[in-house]
């Protein structure tokens, strides 16, 4: 990607603010004219949305994900996983010995990953497996004891200059064989902040929090402590409750 974006609008507004829409896909992106009601035309595209909302834009951006660049390997002996990563040990090394692997190329065995933990290729795994691989490679007395987080998939970004915390299994990552009705939802919004929570049987298993919550903490913990939330139903997440002071 060459392209330096214009920070103006179509219309030569400056863009000074930015919303955030949840509960909705991208189902199709369209061009300006295309299908257009009253009052669309004036974007090149258009960004048709789940709830049916069309979006003028310039650009769409879509981040759907990264696939392992192993393709030059084949005829090795290396082990390739289902997803095109080259499978790796508890110790980040590959199927021939010596032979270490880490970041996006890599893919994570299920012996060193806990159960609210999956492989997404971002730069914070990237960055993390890397740590662990020079630590195993060397055989340093550190690498056994390092608090890496596999046991729990943890990301921090900042969107739009708002701070955005993924925990766990927040989009119910795995859990698509679970029963409807033991998958449970919460969320609240205020003006600068959302959260969510996904509860699987009573207990969390992932958040997203988005602003100033100051809530990773407390859900992080109850997430790798599996306390049985079911009591509890939407008033998990009233503002009015302070989480940290019941589950210390």
């Amino acid at each position: 990607w060459t392209m330096q974006l214009d920070p103006t609008r179509s219309d030569g507004q400056a863009q000074t603010s930015v919303d955030i829409l949840y509960r909705n896909k991208l189902v199709d992106v369209v061009e300006g004219g295309k299908g257009k009601g009253e009052g669309e035309g004036e974007w090149p595209i258009y960004a048709v949305l789940s709830n049916g909302e069309k979006i003028g834009a310039d650009y769409v951006i879509s981040c759907i994900g990264v696939a392992p660049n192993t393709s030059w390997l084949e005829g090795c002996d290396l082990d390739i996983a289902e997803d095109g990563g080259l499978r790796v040990d508890e110790t980040m090394q590959t199927s021939v010995p010596d032979v270490y692997a880490a970041g996006d190329v890599c893919t994570l065995s299920e012996a060193i990953t806990g159960p609210q933990f999956f492989q997404i290729r971002l730069w914070s795994q990237a960055r993390m497996t890397a740590e662990f691989a020079a630590h195993c490679m060397v055989n340093t007395k550190e690498a056994e004891f390092l608090d890496l987080g596999f046991d729990l998939f943890t990301h921090i970004t900042y969107f739009f200059g708002r701070k955005v915390i993924l925990l766990g299994l927040y989009d119910g990552q795995g859990l698509g064989d679970e029963p409807e009705d033991d998958v449970v939802l919460y969320s609240r919004a205020t003006e600068d902040t959302f959260a969510r929570v996904l509860l699987l049987r009573g207990r969390m298993q992932g958040a997203v929090l988005v602003g100033e919550t100051d809530l990773e903490e407390v859900c992080e913990n109850l997430i790798l402590s599996g306390i049985d939330l079911s009591s509890y139903g939407p008033e998990l997440l009233d503002p009015e409750v302070e989480l940290e002071d019941y589950f210390d």
